[in-house]
């Protein structure tokens, strides 16, 4: 199926905080835990998954994305603490959360969820939670209690800023490596 793509539309991160969140990464690997680590160059917040698109799509989607970013101005996350899917004593997910900015990440999300349905889009089932995820548990994972104890006692604070000035249209191509992302168009605020 080499006229199809696997999209999302999401916010990519500035290298320099990639680092500080690998460094993060780096700490909490030392837990017997089985994860996956996301590679540092994958990080980036999803605003919205769009999944299998054909390359005639592509245009309506670009379309449509910037018709969002026009109403839209450049604002500034805050990447703040640790958490987990669905929550710290069972973490599926390893995450680190956004705490300002947090309103105009959902606010993106919704208008992006608006424009993306009436295209014929599926609409989320969770409810949007912005966050950066830096590893999944393997699933054959029992034993939470080494991870969720090194994630419950993390040793420093993490508060990284970033001000939001585009957003991409990644596609990822899924290997046994790892995802490869690679950007198709950016869509400045």
């Amino acid at each position: 199926m080499a006229d199809k793509y696997r999209l999302f539309i999401a916010i990519e991160l500035e290298q320099v905080l990639k680092g500080k969140l690998e460094k993060i990464q780096n700490i909490l690997r030392d837990c017997s835990l089985k994860v996956k680590w996301v590679d540092k160059n994958n990080f980036h917040i999803t605003l919205k998954f769009l999944g299998e698109v054909s390359q005639g799509e592509l245009s309506d989607i670009n379309e449509k994305i910037l018709e969002v970013t026009e109403k839209v101005s450049s604002f500034k996350v805050q990447i703040k603490g640790l958490g987990a899917f669905p929550n710290l004593d069972y973490p599926k997910v390893i995450w680190t959360g956004i705490e300002e900015g947090q309103e105009e990440l959902i606010s993106l999300h919704k208008y992006l969820e608006e424009v993306m349905i009436n295209l014929g889009f599926k609409a989320e089932n969770n409810k949007y939670r912005p966050h950066i995820t830096l590893g999944r548990t393997s699933r054959k994972e029992k034993n939470f209690s080494l991870i969720s104890k090194r994630l419950k006692e993390f040793p420093f604070k993490i508060d990284f800023y970033q001000e939001v000035k585009k957003i991409s249209l990644i596609k990822s191509r899924l290997t046994s490596k790892g995802p490869i992302y690679t950007s198709l168009a950016e869509f400045k605020l």
